[in-house]
């Protein structure tokens, strides 16, 4: 049975961004996936201008910039009608926009590309178990959805991207009985005809939530909410009465979406927890979602993804010996050039990885959590806005706040 350098679960923009970076370093890597691509996802698919510029690092940008809209500032309003525009840190214009990128199209292209440089890539295969190596996990234990022939992939690194209910972090540790639950969820559809959203990324709050605004190319625009359940007992079926009866409560939503057509099914998912957890668990190093998962206000749940990968991707190279220090990743030396007496490559790899992703992602999800929670109120709202407009140099402090891995980021990417 052939042992792999990495393998890695799940083929989002976290695992497929770690499978290109370490195949193009010259790593074996196996990759599982459970969907059959391509394949949609609820998601703001807000793509910030630091996650532009490693997409483009990856060969992927020029092929994605035909179904992408640009965006350059952040527009927030109150139930009542008042606005803030924010410009958005790093977007100068050009290829320091942010962009929206409907994931349909981008996942389907990060997969291909993944493969290309070299990972093998298996769809349609759901992760069973691990395979374990004196404690350590040590590769995947998977089944083919439609034929339920097994797959066993050993690898010396494992890395989980299977999202924010990762089915790896339960598979090594069962969830306890007071599991954490939410009343928040989110919707998702895309929508032609929307009335002035150009440019911007627009957040429109009501009392318990917000929906949020901006193109994603061919005239389509993501309409991505997340509501708290109380304001809807019933949870109709039918989601475009949240559309009439939650979103029109917003005066600016009303305006945007009283004459749109929606053009897509709605994607729903509830309990919606936003926090972080542990990046290594039994020497399984965890990314994107499955790492973390940050209130979607902020749209940096794909700058971790992106993040979390590079993080990851340039340890293991190390450790392999293949990208060294002109990686162009934001490495920071060796990991196991600190190396604790005794560790083996893989613990110092993993401590590694825990250390770095902690110090760039674990502060945002907790600010970004109570800001989200403080934003739910239409008091708070309110008195946000005016504040925001009588100084808006503390409207580009909070949204540089919001953002994962901005200075290292920019770092790496002066190497690409």
């Amino acid at each position: 049975m052939t042992t792999r350098d990495v393998v890695i679960i799940g083929g989002g923009p976290a695992g497929t961004t770690a499978a290109i970076l370490l195949a193009r370093a010259g790593a074996r890597v196996a990759l599982i996936e459970k969907a059959i691509f391509p394949r949609d996802k609820l998601c703001g698919e807000f793509v910030s201008p630091e996650s532009v510029r490693i997409l483009r690092r990856l060969g992927v940008l020029e092929d994605l910039l035909g179904t992408s809209a640009r965006a350059s500032s952040v527009v927030l309003s109150n139930p009542a009608g008042r606005s803030v525009a924010i410009p958005l840190p790093g977007a100068r214009g050009g290829a320091g926009e942010a962009l929206g990128i409907p994931r349909l199209e981008m996942d389907a292209l990060l997969l291909e590309r993944a493969a290309q440089e070299g990972a093998e890539v298996f769809e349609g295969f759901e992760g069973r178990g691990a395979l374990f190596d004196e404690g350590r996990a040590g590769g995947i234990v998977g089944a083919e959805r439609r034929s339920r022939r097994e797959l066993r992939l050993p690898g010396r690194f494992l890395l989980a991207a299977d999202g924010r209910e990762s089915v790896f972090r339960l598979l090594l540790a069962p969830a306890p009985s007071g599991r954490r639950t939410s009343r928040l969820f989110g919707l998702k559809a895309h929508f032609r005809g929307v009335a002035g959203v150009r440019g911007s990324v627009e957040l429109h709050y009501f009392r318990g939530g917000y929906v949020g605004m901006h193109a994603v190319g061919a005239g389509r625009v993501n309409v991505c909410a997340l509501i708290d359940r109380r304001l809807v007992p019933d949870l109709p079926r039918d989601p475009d009465r949240i559309v009439r009866e939650i979103f029109f409560a917003n005066r600016m939503a009303r305006e945007r979406l009283e004459g749109a057509e929606r053009v897509s099914e709605w994607f729903a998912v509830g309990s919606l927890v936003f926090r972080a957890q542990a990046p290594v668990r039994a020497g399984a190093l965890f990314l994107g979602d499955a790492a973390g998962t940050i209130d979607p206000f902020a749209g940096e749940g794909m700058s971790m993804a992106f993040r979390s990968a590079e993080i990851a991707a340039d340890a293991i190279a190390r450790a392999l010996g293949g990208l060294g220090g002109d990686s162009g990743l934001g490495g920071s030396g060796s990991p196991h050039g600190s190396a604790i007496a005794g560790e083996s490559l893989e613990a110092s790899v993993a401590r590694a990885y825990a250390r770095r992703w902690r110090r760039e992602c674990s502060r945002r999800v907790r600010v970004c959590r109570a800001i989200g929670r403080a934003a739910s109120r239409p008091a708070v709202q309110t008195a946000a806005i005016a504040a925001l407009r009588a100084a808006p140099a503390a409207g580009r402090l909070l949204v540089r706040g919001t953002r994962a891995g901005a200075g290292l980021t920019r770092r790496a990417s002066g190497a690409a």
